[in-house]
């Protein structure tokens, strides 16, 4: 997609650009650059204009560093560490923030030549995994806690699949209470209408046709 440096996030889009590099060979990476640069607009366009690069990694660290938020890698860490997804989010957002915090991390901790020691790498995502996890509504979280999951991108599977179970257990359950809410009412309309009919034909003997509810508490008018 087309990037002007704030309708979308610096992270989504640098990680599409490392998505298309993967697809194409080694050797026509430079073309993709070209491509990449292309793509952009406005702010996005005037910060890297005049200068020359050679890989995606190169232009979407750029990126990064200018249009990212101006925070260091232990403020990302904890920021991850505390992340819950919010009563009004719905999961695919938060999963979106999840990612993008990893990112950041990620970028942080790779070197000026796109070298990450693997430990650490692995590290990252031992940690947004948990995060992601922890972050859940908690019927969603334990049911994703009985399951089995090694990566983030399972435990997102996992999530996605229980949260689509949930929402169909919600429906069932709410039909369910309609269904019995309807049948327990002693106000029925099919039942209230033999006292109606009589009453709209004899005024004069209304009294004697308007059904008797019991009162729920002894002594009260029903």
């Amino acid at each position: 997609p087309k990037y002007d440096g704030h309708k979308m996030s610096v992270f989504h889009f640098c990680k599409m650009c490392e998505r298309a590099l993967k697809l194409i060979p080694p050797q026509q990476e430079y073309h993709l650059v070209q491509l990449i640069l292309n793509k952009l607009q406005g702010h996005a366009y005037a910060a890297v204009e005049g200068t020359e690069y050679n890989t995606v990694f190169e232009l979407t660290r750029r990126l990064r560093r200018i249009f990212g938020p101006n925070k260091s890698t232990d403020q990302y860490r904890g920021e991850l560490a505390n992340i819950y997804m919010r009563s009004t989010e719905s999961l695919f957002d938060y999963i979106e923030r999840v990612k993008e915090l990893r990112t950041a991390i990620l970028d942080g901790e790779t070197t000026e030549s796109g070298f990450i020691d693997e430990s650490i790498k692995d590290s990252i995502e031992i940690s947004a995994r948990d995060s992601f996890v922890n972050g859940l509504p908690s019927e969603l979280l334990i049911r994703v806690k009985l399951e089995q999951y090694y990566s983030l991108e399972e435990a997102i599977t996992m999530a996605i699949q229980l949260s689509k179970t949930l929402e169909a257990e919600s429906l069932r359950k709410r039909a369910q209470y309609s269904k019995n809410n309807t049948l327990l009412r002693a106000d029925t309309p099919h039942k209230l209408q033999p006292a109606v009919s009589a009453t709209v034909n004899q005024p004069s003997n209304r009294s004697r046709f308007v059904p008797f509810i019991k009162p729920v508490i002894p002594g009260q008018t029903g």
